[in-house]
């Protein structure tokens, strides 16, 4: 019976080491990928996984963020995560009621598919839409990814 308890206790353990989620309400908003989430007493900071937005500092960087707030500014959310970046920050898919937080960014024109960690069909497609479309930063004729703005 011993054995077998802590075999259980085993699975249960290995099973959320893979991925993990949690609700909580945003508490504060970086930039257009990444936010702080609030839960059971401890903030959490997110890095929205598989995208990339404009920074700070560069064209569309503003209204990224202020669409990301617009979107779930102080709003309980669910976030699916299985890893954290070399910065500590988790990162994880963003729920709100339900609806993908990372796609709608991309759908809205306000972030890219992160190419280099993506290559997810449904993303692509409503990046590709988007720029179509001119949503967001495709109204700029060459939009510069955010992975080159770093690298200049």
């Amino acid at each position: 019976m011993d054995r077998y308890l802590l075999l259980l206790f085993l699975i249960c353990l290995t099973s959320s080491v893979n991925a993990s989620s949690f609700e909580g309400k945003v508490t504060h908003i970086y930039d257009g990928d990444t936010l702080a989430v609030s839960y059971r007493g401890q903030s959490f900071k997110v890095r929205l996984l598989y995208i990339d937005a404009p920074e700070h500092d560069q064209r569309y960087g503003s209204a990224s963020k202020s669409m990301l707030q617009k979107i779930v500014g102080n709003r309980d959310v669910r976030i699916e995560y299985d890893q954290k970046d070399k910065y500590g920050r988790l990162l994880g898919l963003v729920y709100l009621d339900g609806y993908n937080v990372n796609a709608t960014m991309v759908d809205r024109g306000m972030a890219w598919v992160y190419r280099q960690y993506s290559d997810d069909a449904r993303l692509l497609e409503l990046e590709q839409r988007a720029r179509n479309t001119k949503k967001g930063l495709w109204h700029d004729a060459a939009p510069i990814a955010p992975w080159k703005w770093r690298h200049r």
